[in-house]
């Protein structure tokens, strides 16, 4: 008899950030968007920063949240995302992902000097902006 949810575990250096069972869930992936339902086909997979969208067992309305990047294990009845870190959209702050994207890009402008960390203010940057789009689009 064919799944008809999904077990979703994002999981955080502090632990479950989340456990529910979902219908369906949706991210980005290096690789191009991901939309996963009961019965996938095992897979793995880097997540881009950016929104995690679900759709939870028995309701009608999806729910999302902002990942800082990670990795995903796919399975027919499990998804597993591991992530440094998630956050519900209502939860961002648009004011303070600004600042963070103009940090970032400060950064960025000094690291011919030698004295920046070129992957952190990138990635800083990256999440920064996802934040902001997430947001962006919700408000279209």
């Amino acid at each position: 008899m064919a799944n008809t949810h999904l077990t979703l575990n994002v999981v955080t250096p502090t632990g479950k950030a989340l456990a529910t069972d979902v219908e369906f869930v949706k991210f980005m992936t290096t690789g191009g968007e991901m939309g996963i339902l009961p019965d996938h086909s095992p897979a793995l997979a880097s997540v881009v920063s950016g929104e995690v969208v679900i759709h939870p067992k028995g309701k009608e309305e999806t729910s999302s949240f902002f990942v800082s990047a990670g990795t995903v294990e796919v399975l027919p009845d499990k998804v597993t995302l591991l992530t440094p870190y998630l956050e519900k959209i209502d939860d961002i702050d648009v004011e303070r992902a600004k600042k963070a994207k103009e940090r970032a890009r400060r950064h960025l402008d000094k690291k011919s000097d030698g004295s920046v960390d070129t992957n952190r203010a990138e990635n800083a940057l990256k999440r920064a902006e996802a934040r902001i789009s997430i947001v962006e689009q919700l408000l279209k």
